[in-house]
């Protein structure tokens, strides 16, 4: 058998299993989100009554965990509604004045572009379509980094390899997370625009070449190098454009890594050329200018710091200048500058623009980058998942074994396999020089995972590339002093057990075909029932869009089944409504509170127990510094826990039905009517009580009124209906 017909079958099994493993998972989700889609919980049908101008009755339902999907359809659909080709603000939240808008484009146009390709099929329009559409987003973005990673590896080590490392790659959870149906997000992408810029690195020697006089296997010559150095900045500056947060760290590991790649190649013998770094940083430059103009010029420019600006893109080429100079100074026999002033001031410029942007960020927040204010910080830290240390997610959960090895396995194999293959005699020097370089963007991105989570899936992937460094180091062994049988026996059997851990979803298939919709996940009935009070929201107020108080998750949801304006979700942008928000559930008294809600324009605060974060709200107000103490007994808390609310509040009763199996669960609704009277306000409190039917507080109520007008028709009528149901057996 030929080694191009291996290469052959093994990409085809690989390409096989891969599809296997998506098809089954992508079954299962499919299975959840049509159950809970066809669960109807009104006896009205979308669309049978009338709602605001403005407003969306949202159908789709989605799992609980893909909240950040819920905003992408939003602005695809605010996309697919205006005469731009980017959104760039958002009307939705932090009402009345709304927010800025500053995810990356690339997604919200591939979902729009899946709408209108659903639309041209199906009929229906493409606003209808854009939830549809981000469901399947992640299977076509998982295909485009599928073809990018594998055609990189393929070019330098085969087809069949190349299939192999998709394959481990892809159905590593930490990295398939990214990519899950129903989960659209762009930590898949820029996960592999930063993976493959690494691996572009790797494969151009990572700064180190052959000459005419030296010759390594695997390095390439200075023109060869060079062309993987521009691929990877180009790479580089697409992850820039997806998210600065993770690319920066990447691209900062990356820089260290070239230092000590040179330091492991200049003691065996290899050359390093400096030079190289400099072309990796000018293609990222212009990469980064590129994607920046094309989100934002010429009418959007400004200076969020916290994604991709020109101050990143002159950093990393001022970076690269520097890195080039200390590389020269420390291994070439260069100096770091020739003291000229043309020089010098070249030198002073690029060490201005590295510290610029930090500084900029942490000395002004407020102007340049929110993500530091110490309220979002400690909002983030202590409330959002993504944001909580490693150890959380492992240790929580009844799965803590299978997750401990799902994130460590394959650090594991690089522990055990450095010191096996790499530091043996006959191991080529260019192994041991890549193995450092790739192993500073890694653990950069570990150490930050074991602070934040959302990290794990970038730094379980550059962990496989350390693995693949690993694999061709054997390969290249294997004719010449190879290490002990038992140990990569033992070694490869690890590996095979890491490789088959992860890819469940063959199991899955048969599970999800077994389910019915009555044993739907317990967990998205908190979705399914806020669907239902986002449409009786829209259904009672007609002739207005509601403005809503709730909670962060509360508030996520009513936007995206109804397009009903809220105040704080959990987006840096949004740092001024979360801000809002939590002034309003800290307000000491009714008037206080009134005054911020009619400032902010809400027209209804609504509660619900599993997210009632009114109290949370306010401890974060405290620990920011944002308030010196915290209030006795907020306003709004007070209101909850079943105070007499004031004359502007009107209580509206939902009785959440048994369809959602939760026990215990309330859902508070008030009104905010400023113009209510008196006993308008009473009588209204009385038909609240007569709806949860508590009869003797509804009579009362009605009395009160009564007393001072006794010919009032509505206490008259709701005293009768009291009087009926306390008859009542």
């Amino acid at each position: 058998m030929t080694k191009s017909y291996r290469s052959s079958i093994l990409l085809l099994v690989s390409l096989a299993l891969l599809t296997t493993f998506v098809f089954s998972d992508s079954y299962y989700a499919n299975q959840i989100i049509t159950g809970l889609t066809k669960t109807q919980t009104m006896h009205e049908p979308p669309g049978s009554f009338p709602i605001p101008a403005g407003a969306y009755q949202q159908t789709t339902v989605l799992p609980p965990s893909s909240m950040d999907m819920r905003w992408w359809i939003l602005h695809t659909q605010s996309l697919l509604q205006s005469d731009s080709f980017r959104v760039r603000e958002t009307q939705i939240d932090n009402a009345p004045t709304g927010r800025e808008m500053h995810w990356s484009s690339g997604l919200i146009w591939l979902i729009a572009l899946l709408a209108r390709g659903i639309s041209f099929f199906n009929g229906k329009p493409p606003l209808d379509c854009a939830a549809q559409a981000a469901i399947v987003a992640p299977l076509f973005l998982l295909a485009f980094s599928v073809a990018v990673i594998g055609t990189l590896v393929s070019r330098r080590l085969g087809w069949g390899i190349a299939g192999l490392f998709v394959l481990v790659l892809f159905t590593s959870r930490p990295v398939y997370e990214g990519f899950i149906y129903g989960m659209a997000d762009h930590h898949g992408i820029v996960f592999t625009f930063a993976a493959a810029s690494v691996l572009a690195l790797v494969f151009g020697g990572a700064g180190l070449v052959n000459s005419k006089k030296t010759k390594f296997p695997f390095l390439l010559d200075e023109a060869a190098a060079r062309r993987w150095m521009i691929l990877s900045g180009i790479l580089g500056g697409a992850a820039l454009w997806v998210s600065a947060a993770t690319a920066i760290p990447v691209l900062a590991g990356c820089g260290a890594g070239a230092v000590a790649a040179a330091w492991i190649g200049c003691r065996n013998g290899l050359l390093p050329r400096p030079a190289l770094w400099h072309s990796w940083g000018l293609a990222g430059c212009l990469t980064s200018l590129f994607f920046y103009a094309l989100e934002y010029f010429p009418f959007h420019l400004g200076w969020r710091l916290e994604v991709n600006h020109p101050l990143h893109a002159l950093a990393w080429l001022s970076a690269s200048e520097l890195l080039a100079r200390l590389l020269s100074r420390l291994f070439t026999g260069g100096r770091f500058t020739n003291r000229s002033p043309g020089d010098l001031l070249r030198l002073g410029l690029a060490l201005a623009f590295v510290f610029l942007p930090p500084l900029m960020a942490f000395s002004r927040p407020d102007l340049f980058f929110f993500v530091s204010d110490k309220f979002l910080l400690t909002l983030h830290k202590e409330y959002i998942c993504e944001f909580q240390p490693i150890w959380i997610f492992l240790l929580s959960g009844e799965e803590t074994i299978y997750r401990i090895f799902s994130v460590f396995m394959w650090p594991l194999v690089v522990v055990l396999g450095i010191p096996l293959l790499l530091w043996r005699r006959g191991a080529s020097p260019v192994w041991r020089s890549l193995a450092a370089f790739a192993s500073l963007p890694l653990l950069v991105m570990q150490a930050l995972a074991f602070s934040q989570i959302r990290w794990q899936g970038m730094a379980s992937g550059l962990w496989l590339i350390e693995v693949l460094i690993l694999l061709m180091a054997f390969q290249q062994m294997r004719t010449a002093t190879p290490p002990p049988r038992f140990l990569t026996v033992g070694l490869a059997a690890f590996a095979f057990v890491a490789a088959v851990w992860n890819p469940q979803g063959v199991f899955r298939l048969a599970w999800s075909v077994s389910q019915t919709p009555s044993e739907l996940p317990k967990n998205c009935a908190p979705t399914l029932l806020l669907r239902d009070v986002a449409h009786r929201l829209l259904q009672s107020s007609p002739g207005q869009i509601p403005f809503v108080l709730a909670g962060p998750t509360t508030s996520t949801e009513f936007s995206y089944y109804g397009h009903i304006r809220t105040l704080g979700t959990l987006y840096w942008e949004n740092v001024e409504g979360l801000k809002k928000a939590a002034r309003i559930f800290a307000a000491p008294d009714a008037d206080t509170a009134l005054r911020l809600i009619q400032q902010a324009g809400i027209t209804h605060i609504v509660v619900a127990s599993w997210d009632d974060f009114g109290m949370d709200y306010v401890k974060v107000l405290k620990k920011a510094g944002e308030i010196s103490e915290m209030p006795p007994e907020p306003f709004v808390k007070s209101l909850l826990d079943g105070a007499e609310p004031p004359r502007w509040i009107r209580p509206l009763y939902y009785p959440i039905p048994a369809v959602f199996g939760l026990d215990g669960a309330q859902v508070r609704i008030f009104a905010v009517t400023p113009d209510q009277s008196p006993e308008d306000a009473l009588i209204h409190r009385g038909i609240y009580q007569l709806d949860a039917g508590d009869a003797g507080e509804a009579k009362k109520l009605f009395q009160r009124v009564l007393s001072s007008n006794p010919s009032n028709p509505q206490a008259l009528e709701g005293m009768r209906a009291a009087e009926a149901l306390s008859a009542k057996p």
